[in-house]
């Protein structure tokens, strides 16, 4: 940041110029030359002599920048950093009116007009149109006329007209005398007679018409100024006029006074600032070091002003006045270096912010364990350095190796010591250090009770694991088991699984795994059918086989060992299908199709369970006659009965039940193969 301090303008030259003009006037008061220090304020106070009191119409000044009004005489000059010269013109209306008889006091003289003077008639003296009169009142030369008096004292003479109709009629003419190559200033004021019609004037010189026409109010007795200004040229005479363009004729009366035709004067000055314009800047030249710094300071000046004293200040409690002064630091920091320079009373400072932090940290981070052949990584974490440029990194591992590499893998356990070193362009070095511990690697194998099993056969697994803090099974379909010791399991599909025991502990990135594969194999599919039956002499042999084409090993019940077997007899035949490791059985029974089954006993008393003697369709088979009668102790036939399907004997003899004890019976049967049986024996009857 740069302050600036300035002393107040020094003028110069305090001599004004004078300038007087044809005119009689003249700027006064204003100085050739000030000088003034940059960005300050200077008050301007020009003054204007003249004779008489001239018509001030326009002041301003050029250029405008930096003033606080350009169009006032007086304005607050604001100097920024560079010369600069600025000029007054003024320009003002002489106080000589060069129309003689401009305000009618001497009556209808010194002019001339197309209209004629008042005849009289009717309404009074201008009763006529195109006529006119000098009064003191309109309504004293026409009783329409409104009642109002002058426009210079309320009690003076002023021209009254009747407007004629015919257009741009002069009214009003002088010729007077003109200096060549002048402006000039020509006002006349009118006011409306009659409200209707007003009256539209302009001037004209020479029979041309010149400025804006003036439309006078229809408010009676309102006097409004019109006014054009005019360049002389070449003209020495002149013959100036007022003409009315209203062709109305009803209305278009009015009355003009205070005619004026003066000289308008322009004055020039200037005033010339010469700005001390101190720009100082600092240049600093570093020659920096480990423990302390030097730096060479160049006062530079740029486009400004030469100084002509130099006042530093190094931020550390040393000053200087040598214009390039060398300055030693004792330590590093940001120092505010300020200097402070003056010439002809104008001073001016800047500060410079001198970083001389040219420092770097060595900083870094890693794990404060590994593991045994696990990488270990360094972050460096070191500030970016300020003012200077790290060249070089070390790092010494304590194992014995050094190098300048971030990574680094240690091959035994121990407690070691990272140092990590920078070294910066000029040579100067900084160290950071950490400890590290290096553990063994976790340590995982197992063992399998098989490694081909069957579906459903549980298989074991011996572990043994060391520096792990936890551990888990993948079994490969999908279950996995943690910290279980020696697990057992089972697999319901078959296929090739691959077990994966993994071990992991709290210092190590990367667990440690062990893989064995184990074969699940699927069990024969064996189906042998439903059971069967067989009856002598006319089922043929059965071929037993197994439904689902297996590959395997066969061994029926019978000691064959083909795929299929005939049997002809009845019995239970198994067959077992084995594909080396898993074996499966299936059985079939071929029962006796001619067949009966004789019980010893029954119990008639309707639980459900045995209330009949010889039910034939669950205790007989191949059945074409049948006849079974039963006798009591006595001999007494109490049941028969000759059909093949019947429940049997219930107990009741004339529906009444019999008393527990011995019975007799007689059987004779038919089967289907032809032969006949007959059966006597004892049924015991228990209630």
């Amino acid at each position: 940041m740069i302050k600036k301090h300035f002393l107040p303008v020094i003028f110069l030259m305090l001599l004004s110029n004078t300038i007087f003009s044809q005119c009689n006037m003249m700027i006064a008061n204003l100085p050739d030359t000030i000088l003034a220090c940059k960005n300050t304020s200077v008050q301007l106070s020009p003054t204007m002599v003249a004779s008489g009191t001239p018509n001030y119409i326009d002041t301003f000044w050029t250029p405008t920048t930096g003033l606080s009004n350009p169009n006032i005489i007086n304005p607050v000059a604001n100097i920024g950093n560079s010369n600069i010269t600025y000029v007054l013109t003024v320009q003002a209306v002489t106080p000589a009116n060069l129309i003689t008889n401009g305000d009618f006091s001497l009556g209808s003289t010194v002019f001339s007009s197309a209209y004629i003077p008042g005849t009289g008639g009717t309404y009074g003296l201008l009763s006529t149109e195109g006529q006119y009169a000098v009064s003191t009142n309109p309504s004293l030369v026409h009783t329409n006329f409104a009642n109002f008096g002058d426009h210079t004292t309320g009690t003076g003479n002023m021209m009254i007209l009747n407007g004629a109709s015919s257009s741009n009629t002069a009214i009003w003419c002088q010729t007077i005398a003109v200096n060549p190559g002048t402006w000039y200033d020509f006002s006349a004021w009118g006011a409306t007679c009659v409200a209707s019609a007003p009256a539209i004037l302009q001037f004209s010189i020479n029979s041309t018409l010149i400025g804006t026409p003036l439309s006078l109010p229809i408010t009676t007795g309102q006097w409004t100024q019109f006014h054009a200004t005019w360049f002389s040229g070449t003209n020495t005479t002149i013959n100036i006029c007022i003409n009315d363009q209203q062709i109305a004729t009803s209305g278009n009366d009015f009355a003009i006074d205070d005619i004026s035709f003066r000289e308008i004067c322009t004055m020039t000055d200037s005033v010339y600032f010469k700005t001390v314009n101190l720009t100082p800047t600092i240049q600093p030249e570093l020659h920096l070091g480990c423990s302390q710094d030097s730096v060479k300071f160049y006062a530079q000046n740029g486009s400004g002003s030469t100084p002509s004293s130099y006042a530093w200040s190094f931020g550390d409690g040393a000053v200087s006045s040598q214009k390039n002064p060398f300055h030693i630091y004792a330590a590093q920091g940001i120092y505010p270096v300020k200097l402070v320079v003056e010439k002809n009373g104008c001073k001016d400072s800047v500060t410079y912010n001198l970083d001389l932090t040219h420092s770097f940290n060595a900083q870094f981070y890693t794990d404060d364990s590994t593991c045994t052949g696990q990488v270990v990584s360094l972050l460096d974490q070191s500030p970016a350095p300020v003012n200077t440029t790290i060249v070089n990194t070390t790092v010494i591992w304590g194992d014995g190796t050094i190098d300048n590499q971030l990574v680094h893998t240690y091959n035994t356990p121990g407690n070691y010591t990272i140092t990590f070193i920078l070294t910066d362009a000029i040579g100067c070095k900084d160290s950071f250090s950490r400890p590290i511990t290096v553990v063994n690697s976790p340590f995982v194998i197992f063992n399998t009770s098989q490694d081909v099993i069957c579906i459903g056969q549980p298989i074991v697994f011996l572990d043994s694991t060391s520096n792990t803090n936890t551990f888990d099974w993948n079994f490969g379909d999908g279950s996995i088991l943690y910290n279980m010791h020696n697990p057992a399991h089972i697999y319901d599909l078959p296929g090739n699984y691959s077990i994966i025991l993994t071990g992991r502990n709290s210092v190590c990135l990367s667990p440690t795994n062990y893989t064995k594969n184990i074969t699940v194999k699927p069990y024969p599919q064996v189906n042998l059918g439903s059971d069967t039956a067989i009856c002598s002499g006319i089922t043929g042999s059965i071929l037993l086989t197994n439904n689902f084409p297996t590959t395997g090993s066969y061994l029926w019940s019978t000691g064959e060992t083909t795929n299929s077997i005939l049997v002809n007899t009845p019995n239970y035949y198994w067959l077992q299908v084995s594909n080396g490791d898993c074996a499966t059985t299936d059985s079939v029974w071929v029962k006796n199709d001619c067949y009966i089954n004789i019980p010893n006993s029954f119990s008639p008393n309707n639980d459900g369970l045995n209330d009949y003697f010889i039910p034939r369709e669950l205790l007989s088979s191949g059945l074409l006659q049948f006849k079974m009668s039963i006798y009591n102790r006595w001999g007494e036939k109490i049941y028969f009965t000759d059909k093949t399907d019947g429940r049997g004997w219930d107990g009741k003899y004339n529906n009444k039940t019999q008393e527990s004890g011995v019975y007799i019976y007689i059987i004779d049967v038919v089967f289907k193969n032809g032969l006949r049986k007959n059966f006597t024996g004892n049924i015991t009857l228990f209630k």
